[in-house]
């Protein structure tokens, strides 16, 4: 018991440095040290969550599924660019470095995902990217004077916008699932994109001999996705979601949050 007590002291004394350099009140240490055996007793008690409880939770799989596909295309097309690298022109030392500073510039999405929301701007970089995608399969049938510089500066475009809409979708994924299940929820999705990875690298053997098949497939799979993204409930500035409790009127909620962005759900109940 005193040495429960010595890690609840010495806690309570880390918060209240960090209440200190934000300006806040520290928490009162009665008050702390009872939330803090109350969540020692739940613990001990608390059910442990496996993929099954994933599966047989009816939104969940929903989720899961619909979730997956953007996962699926995301690490097919993401690894298809990355490999196709040599088939662009001019110097490949060069184009590997602009392929992955791609990934640099990416960044932006952090800033993205809180203004515009998770969902939105995952569906609008999967939006562009599928476009970007059809563009370079569509100018690799033309003969076109530039048409290796165009092809260049649009597969670029590409893997900037699937890296960058696979960042958005880790968010909105582990924004998605409960916390006593995202762990799973975030792995399952996790490992449906490597999936996709390792077919990538097939597709961009075929289309040495099919013209644009690696970049048409991309750009198929993500506009799947976009349209797919766009029933997910957004969960820009929502209280994540810590058990297998949700919100009593869910459904109106993921109506209305495809229509409106800024929609916020607040009372919880249970999960059906």
């Amino acid at each position: 018991m005193a040495s429960f007590e010595r890690k609840i002291a010495k806690a309570h004394s880390v918060i209240a440095k960090i209440a200190k350099i934000n300006g806040k009140p520290p928490p009162d240490f009665k008050t702390f040290y009872e939330m803090a055996s109350q969540a020692t007793k739940q613990k001990s008690t608390e059910k442990r969550y496996t993929i099954l409880d994933v599966i047989k939770n009816r939104r969940l799989l929903r989720y899961n599924v619909l979730l997956s596909v953007g996962w699926l295309s995301c690490g097919y097309g993401y690894y298809a660019i990355s490999f196709g690298v040599q088939q662009l022109s001019g110097n490949l030392y060069v184009n590997l470095i602009l392929i992955n500073a791609m990934d640099i510039i990416g960044i932006v999405v952090w800033y993205l995902a809180n203004c515009l929301g998770r969902k939105w701007t995952t569906f609008m970089l999967f939006l562009i990217g599928g476009s970007m995608g059809i563009v370079v399969g569509i100018i690799q049938f033309i003969d076109l004077s530039d048409k290796d510089e165009l092809v260049n500066g649009f597969a670029l475009a590409s893997k900037l916008c699937v890296s960058s809409g696979w960042s958005a979708l880790m968010i909105l994924t582990s924004e998605l699932y409960p916390t006593v299940v995202r762990n799973i929820g975030y792995g399952i999705n996790n490992a449906v994109a490597r999936l996709g990875a390792m077919v990538a690298p097939q597709l961009v053997f075929a289309s040495e001999k099919i013209d644009g098949l690696s970049y048409l497939s991309f750009a198929g799979m993500m506009f799947l996705s976009a349209i797919l993204v766009v029933t997910l409930p957004e969960t820009n500035k929502t209280a994540l979601q810590d058990t297998m409790d949700i919100t009593i009127s869910q459904k109106k909620s993921d109506k209305q949050s495809i229509m409106n962005p800024g929609y916020e759900k607040e009372n919880y109940g249970t999960i059906d």
